[in-house]
């Protein structure tokens, strides 16, 4: 999945529409979770979990943790590439 969003301004589209993918991976990868998943904002660093809007206004309030780029707590196997966003 493209992380580009996560250096985007987070007022921009590109930052909005990168979270909302990233929920959307997040409850596809991990069933049976209730809308509630870790918080990887810069106040959260994954600690709480949270509803899924909450964490979505986090994201947008606080910021992604930049250096959360193996989403493993939200359904990512720690064995899968990162794709390169270099053509």
């Amino acid at each position: 999945m493209d992380r580009s969003w996560m250096n985007s301004n987070r007022l921009s589209i590109d930052y909005k529409e990168g979270v909302n993918k990233f929920i959307q991976f997040a409850f596809e990868n991990l069933p049976n979770n209730n809308g509630r998943f870790y918080c990887p904002c810069m106040k959260c660093f994954n600690i709480p979990k949270l509803h899924f809007e909450l964490i979505k206004s986090h994201l947008i309030c606080h910021g992604v943790n930049q250096s959360y780029t193996k989403w493993i707590w939200h359904g990512e196997s720690v064995t899968d590439p990162i794709a390169s966003n270099t053509n």
